[in-house]
């Protein structure tokens, strides 16, 4: 029961790890997107930029947008394993009360776990919200940038 419990924190780390991943990556998307057409249409950059950067950034923008994707997917599956871990100690725990025969403290430490309901630390963003931010960032941006090298804003 003790692997148990360290193999669901060791998932629920996991779980935070990879929201921290995507969260981080989409929210240096989302502000560098927004900045990205005032930058780039400056005077002094904007010939660099239409000259061949702005298939790096293109393609870097793809890169972090799967990146992003991959890690809430990884995030998703974290979660998972987490549930399975949870049902399979609260069964062991049914058990352990129907038979009296496990230890009290173990008792304590892993109702302790169940009765909190999640180790992850709080609620998680929802994978939808995070993908239509980007989605919205990249639109907002395409047009910045449209509008900024035909002299509209």
């Amino acid at each position: 029961m003790e692997a148990a419990i360290a193999l669901r924190d060791q998932w629920s780390n996991y779980h935070h790890h990879k929201e921290t991943l995507a969260t981080t990556v989409a929210l240096t998307y989302i502000g560098a997107g927004l900045a990205l057409p005032w930058v780039v249409m400056k005077p002094e950059i904007k010939d660099w930029f239409l000259l061949g950067i702005s298939g790096s950034f293109i393609l870097i923008g793809f890169t972090a947008f799967w990146f992003v994707i991959w890690q809430l997917g990884n995030r998703q599956l974290a979660r998972k394993r987490i549930d399975a871990v949870d049902e399979a100690l609260r069964s062991l725990l049914k058990v352990g009360e129907s038979e009296t025969g496990i230890d009290q403290d173990l008792r304590r430490v892993l109702s302790a776990h169940l009765r909190s309901g999640s180790a992850l630390g709080g609620p998680e963003l929802p994978a939808g919200w995070i993908i239509a931010s980007m989605i919205a960032t990249t639109m907002v941006a395409g047009a910045g940038l449209i509008g900024r090298a035909g002299g509209w804003l």
